[in-house]
């Protein structure tokens, strides 16, 4: 997330001598601005109508938002998560844009119920897990050049070699006898004895404050 505001708006009533009546209700929401590849704009975009209605807020100070009720922590409630259009880059503009805006159920429930958070550990220093790519450039029973990359095309070439799971058809694990990285060619070169079957990370890879997980691929020989 780039950057966020808040699109709150307050109630509006009519009024005259005898009476006043409101005519549209406060609204409480938070906008913000997210710079995704296709593939996470897809998956952001599957949030909107679907059966995730509540949120927690992770605050610029390391704090989280949530409410109280009925003795357990829970999320905000909402209404709505607006998930907009694409936005497309342009040459000398901003890298490809969504704009998602959350729009909360009822003001009066935080106000009424807020519970804040404040964890023993920073929240800045965790980015998330990145997706990781891995493309077969050469395979044989012995040796498997591959390259690593993020969904935004961004190389990992800090792999280690027991970050590397490989399994046969039968689903019995390869054993990888060396691996070396290729600078040049930003690509990984495993060695062994191997047969046909799948390629994918050890679980999720934790790298001080960034961390991996490999989607598994074929292996054909």
């Amino acid at each position: 997330m780039e950057g966020s505001e808040l699109s709150n708006s307050e109630a509006t009533y009519y009024e005259s001598r005898t009476m006043k009546i409101e005519t549209k209700q406060a609204r409480k929401g938070l906008k913000a601005k997210h710079h995704l590849d296709m593939h996470s704009h897809a998956a952001l975009k599957s949030f909107s109508n679907s059966g995730y209605t509540r949120v927690i807020e992770f605050t610029r100070d390391g704090k989280i938002k949530t409410e109280y009720q009925n003795g357990k922590i829970v999320g905000q409630k909402l209404s709505e998560f607006i998930v907009g259009m694409m936005q497309e880059p342009v040459i000398g503009g901003d890298p490809m844009t969504t704009i998602a805006e959350l729009v909360y159920k009822d003001y009066n429930s935080f106000e009424h119920n807020a519970h804040v958070l404040i964890p023993d550990f920073d929240l800045g220093i965790y980015e998330g897990i990145y997706d990781v790519r891995f493309n077969i450039i050469e395979s044989d029973p012995a040796n498997i050049k591959m390259s690593a990359y993020t969904l935004d095309g961004n190389a990992v070439d800090n792999l280690q070699i027991s970050d590397f799971v490989m399994k046969n058809t039968t689903g019995d694990k390869q054993i990888i006898d060396a691996m070396s990285f290729s600078e040049e060619e930003q690509a990984y070169v495993l060695t062994g004895a191997f047969m046909p079957g799948t390629i994918e990370t050890n679980g999720v890879i934790v790298q001080s404050n960034i961390m991996y997980e490999g989607a598994r691929i074929d292996l054909n020989l």
